[in-house]
C-alpha cells in the first residue's frame, strides 16, 4: 500500500455486524464504505422481530459510545419463566441475577429495526454509507480489491467485509476463489443445515403480559419465546420442525394463519395463549433457520462477519451479539493491518478468525442443542431439556451472557467503567462460586452436546 493512500475497507451489508464496524473502524480513523443493497432500510419501525442485547454485546457499544442511546429503546429482562406448553411453571428466574450484577449490563430487548436505526443514527459519518448498491462481483487483485454493484458502479480499496448475512454473495466469491486455488482448508466445515423453521412477530400490547418478562415455552415439535419490550410491545417467536416444504418469499396473512393455527391455544403463560398474542399482531414473518459455522471467514483481501460465517438459531438469544463481537475482533486485525502494512496480511487475518472461531462454535453448539432439546418429539431429548430447565437453567443463561476473558473488546478503546446492579436484597454470588456451579453442569452438559451428536435421529426426532 502507497504510504501517501490511506487504508480503505468497503463494508458490503448495513447489517448490525456491519453497522457495528463501521462505527469501530470510524473511531480508529479508518477510511471506510459502507454498501447498502436496500434504499431505506432503517425507516420502518414496524418490521422485523425483537432481539436480546446481552453483556458481551453491550460491553462494545459501551466502547463505542453508543450504548446509553441504544439503552433508551431497550427494556431490561427482570424475570425468565420456562413453562410446558399446558400452561404449567417449570421454573421462574431473576435475570438480574445473572448478568446485572455481575457484569452492570442487564439482559436488555429492543426490536432489530430500533437497534439497527439507533446504530445508523449514531454514526459519525454517515456520508460514507451508500444505499441502493447491490454487490454482484468481487474482484480480488494484488494490492486492491474491487466491488461491481448492480447499479454499474464500482469501488476499490485494500479489504473487502461481507457483513451481507446468510446468503451473502462475498462468502460466495470468497469461497469460489479459495476452490479455484485448491486450497487446503485447516478446519472440517460444519455443514448449513435447515431443521427448523421460525415464525417471528411483532404485537401491540396484550392483557397479562408485563414489560420485563421472557416466558418460554417447550413444546412438542415446536418450542416458543415470547418477550415484553418498551412500551409493552410482544416480540414473539415459534420454532418449528421443518418438514422441507417450500416457504414462500411474499407471505400473505392466510399463509401466516395456516402456519400458526396449530399453536393458538397453547400456553404462554399459565393464563395467556398465544392465540392472545397473535391476535394483536403488527407484523410477522415465517422463515428458515438456517444453521452454520463456516471453516474460513477470510482469504486474501476478503473477510466476513456475522450471519455470513455463524448462523445460529435464536434459543440462546446470541445471534446479534456474536455479530457485534466478531465485527469488534476484525476491527482490532484491520487496525493492525493498517498500522503494521509491513506484516502479511493474511497472517493477520488468519489469526483473526482461527482465534475466535472456537468461541462461535460454543455459541453454535449451544444453539443446535438447546433448540433440539426444547422442541423435540422424542423422550430422552425431551427429559434433556426439562433436566436443563429445571436444574440448571440459571447456569446456562449465566455461562453464556457472561463476561469474561475470552469475550471480546476492542482493544484501542478503554473499557468503560461500569456500576453494577446488585439491587437492595439479592446475595452477591461470586465468580467461585459460579465456577463451582459450572463443574458441577460439565457432566450433565456432556451428555446432552454428545447426545445431539451421538445419538442422532433420536434427538433430530
Amino acid at each position: 500500500m502507497s504510504q501517501d493512500r490511506k487504508f480503505h475497507v468497503i463494508i458490503i451489508g448495513g447489517s448490525i455486524a456491519g453497522l457495528a464496524l463501521a462505527h469501530a473502524l470510524s473511531t480508529a480513523n479508518i477510511d471506510y464504505t459502507l454498501l447498502e443493497a436496500r434504499d431505506d432500510p432503517y425507516s420502518d419501525h414496524n418490521t422485523g422481530a425483537g432481539l436480546t442485547l446481552l453483556p458481551n454485546a453491550a460491553r462494545i457499544l459501551h466502547q463505542l459510545g453508543v450504548y446509553h442511546e441504544v439503552a433508551k429503546h431497550t427494556q431490561p429482562v427482570y424475570w425468565h419463566t420456562t413453562w410446558f406448553e399446558d400452561g404449567r411453571l417449570l421454573r421462574r428466574v431473576d435475570t438480574r441475577d445473572l448478568c446485572s450484577r455481575r457484569t452492570g449490563y442487564p439482559l436488555a430487548v429492543i426490536s432489530r429495526q430500533g437497534l439497527l436505526r439507533s446504530l445508523f443514527d449514531h454514526l459519525c459519518d454517515k456520508e460514507r454509507v451508500l444505499f441502493s448498491k447491490r454487490v454482484i462481483q468481487v474482484i480480488p487483485g494484488a494490492s486492491r480489491v474491487t466491488v461491481h454493484c448492480q447499479d454499474g458502479s464500482s469501488i476499490s480499496g485494500d479489504i473487502v467485509v461481507g457483513a451481507d448475512g446468510i446468503h451473502s454473495v462475498t462468502r460466495r466469491q470468497m469461497l469460489q476463489y479459495i476452490h479455484k486455488q485448491k486450497y487446503d482448508f485447516q478446519r472440517p466445515n460444519i455443514s448449513f443445515s435447515t431443521t427448523y423453521s421460525g415464525l417471528f412477530g411483532t404485537s401491540s400490547p396484550t392483557p397479562g403480559l408485563q414489560p420485563g418478562e421472557a416466558h418460554r415455552t417447550y413444546g412438542h415439535g415446536w418450542s416458543m419465546i415470547v418477550t415484553i419490550g418498551h412500551d409493552e410491545t410482544v416480540y414473539w417467536y415459534v420454532a418449528i420442525k421443518f418438514d422441507g416444504s417450500r416457504i414462500p418469499r411474499h407471505q400473505t396473512d392466510t399463509y401466516i394463519d395456516t402456519i400458526v393455527a396449530p399453536f393458538l391455544q397453547k400456553h404462554v403463560t399459565a393464563h395467556v395463549h398465544f392465540g392472545d398474542v397473535f391476535k394483536n399482531t403488527i407484523s410477522s414473518r415465517h422463515v428458515p433457520l438456517e444453521e452454520s459455522l463456516e471453516w474460513q471467514w477470510s482469504w486474501g483481501r476478503i473477510a466476513c462477519i456475522g450471519d455470513a460465517v455463524h448462523k445460529m438459531t435464536p434459543n440462546i438469544a446470541q445471534g446479534a451479539n456474536c455479530a457485534i463481537e466478531t465485527a469488534a475482533t476484525l476491527a482490532n486485525h484491520l487496525i493492525s493491518i493498517a498500522n503494521k502494512p509491513e506484516q502479511p496480511r493474511e497472517d493477520i487475518l488468519g489469526k483473526w478468525y482461527s482465534s475466535h472461531w472456537w468461541r462461535m462454535k460454543l455459541f453454535y453448539i449451544s444453539s443446535q442443542t438447546l433448540i433440539r432439546v426444547e422442541a423435540s418429539t422424542t423422550f430422552i431429548a425431551r427429559l434433556l431439556g426439562l433436566y436443563i430447565g429445571f436444574f440448571h437453567g440459571e447456569l446456562v443463561m449465566g455461562m453464556l451472557s457472561d463476561i469474561s476473558w475470552f469475550t471480546a473488546r476492542l482493544d484501542h478503546l478503554p473499557l468503560p467503567q461500569v456500576k453494577e446492579d446488585r439491587g437492595k436484597d439479592r446475595k452477591v454470588t461470586s465468580w467461585n462460586d459460579m465456577c463451582c456451579s459450572t463443574m458441577c453442569m460439565v457432566l450433565p452438559l456432556g451428555i446432552i452436546v454428545g447426545g445431539v451428536y451421538v445419538m442422532g435421529s433420536a434427538i433430530r426426532g
